[in-house]
């Protein structure tokens, strides 16, 4: 799965939303978007710069990119949060809402954090 440059920092953007609904940005939640930055082939230095630029795009930007993508590309993208919301092991309430809203503004598919995990573990097997 590809996305370019902007719609891999709208992903990261809505991931660091999703991440600061409970009021906390967990260490694992930040390693989890790095890995799949550098499963996209970026260096460490190139996926922090991502994180720092997807920190300064604004969240309507990150939804009007991601809407526009397609099928396949927002199953990734649905997948890809759900894994950074559960990686703690612990999926706060608020960051459950925020993964449904994200996914309702975005357009993403309809589906449950369990299905999004094993759909993830699918692209990366």
């Amino acid at each position: 799965m590809t996305l370019n440059y902007k719609e891999t920092r709208a992903m990261v953007c809505m991931a660091i939303a999703m991440a600061q609904a409970d009021g906390t940005v967990e260490e694992n939640e930040v390693k989890a978007v790095m890995v799949d930055l550098k499963g996209f082939g970026k260096s460490d230095e190139e996926a922090v710069e991502i994180i720092k630029e997807a920190g300064e795009m604004t969240p309507a930007e990150a939804v009007s990119l991601i809407s526009n993508l397609g099928i396949e590309e927002k199953k990734y993208v649905c997948a890809f949060l759900a894994v950074v919301m559960a990686v703690d092991g612990d999926i706060a309430d608020e960051e459950l809402k925020m993964w449904r809203l994200i996914s309702q503004l975005c357009g993403l598919p309809n589906t449950t954090v369990n299905d999004a995990v094993e759909l993830w573990k699918s692209y990366n097997s």
